[in-house]
């Protein structure tokens, strides 16, 4: 072997071997980010708190990762209704002399991880706090769009409360 085929296959051994790491980092950053997607993935349902006088219905993030919401409808009736409509319809069910609070979901745009919005709270004197939880999970639901910070394709939560 002369000196200039040493030389010619040196370099080509050199550009493959270059060029198989380059590509292997190609692919290292691929897989990374896969698994940094899957690592911060947010997973929303509904918890509801119920006491003797006192119903609250939350939105609550037990993922991974935080949950950045894009659209949100509540439903009542299976009618789409805003906060207000809720309120009102909320109170319709109620007696009179409860104490109401909706949650007006346009200021809150990231539940972090462990944490909730409060959609609905209700303080009343009666002691039906069963019959009123029963009557309300009957009748509500919420649509819920949302995406993690890498901001893929949007998930989407629709349910209702147990």
């Amino acid at each position: 072997m002369t000196k200039d085929e040493f030389y010619f296959w040196s370099t080509m051994a050199t550009l493959i071997v270059a060029s198989c790491a380059l590509g292997l980092t190609f692919w290292q950053g691929f897989i990374t980010r896969q698994h940094n997607k899957l690592s911060v993935k947010p997973m929303l349902k509904f918890v509801m708190k119920r006491e003797l006088s006192f119903y609250e219905l939350k939105l609550m993030n037990c993922g991974v990762g935080p949950a950045l919401i894009r659209t949100f409808q509540n439903y009542f009736d299976n009618e789409p209704v805003s906060e207000e409509v809720l309120l009102q319809s909320v109170i319709d069910i109620m007696e009179p002399e409860s104490n109401y609070n909706v949650c007006s979901n346009a200021d809150c745009f990231v539940i972090p991880v462990g944490e909730s919005i409060t959609i609905i709270k209700i303080e009343h004197k009666s002691n039906d706090n069963l019959e009123l939880s029963k009557i309300f999970s009957k009748r509500y639901w919420a649509s819920v769009g949302y995406c993690s910070i890498y901001n893929e394709k949007k998930l989407s939560f629709e349910g209702e409360p147990l």
